[in-house]
C-alpha cells in the first residue's frame, strides 16, 4: 500500500493540471499512512526495549 501511494503522489507532483482538492487528499493519506509507520516502529522499537520516537 506505501508503494502506491508514494507512486500515486509522485505522478500527481509531476501533473501540472492537479487540483488543489486532490493534493489535499493526498496530503492527508500521506500524513494517515505516516502516523501508521511511526505506531509500527514505536510498537516494535517497545518490544525490542527500546526508547520510543514518537514521543
Amino acid at each position: 500500500m506505501g508503494e502506491d501511494l508514494l507512486r500515486h503522489a509522485r505522478a500527481m507532483l509531476a501533473d501540472p493540471k492537479v487540483r488543489d482538492a486532490e493534493f489535499r487528499y493526498l496530503s492527508r493519506c500521506l500524513t494517515e499512512a505516516l502516523g501508521d509507520v511511526l505506531r509500527v516502529v514505536d510498537c516494535r522499537a517497545h518490544a525490542w526495549g527500546e526508547v520510543s520516537i514518537t514521543g
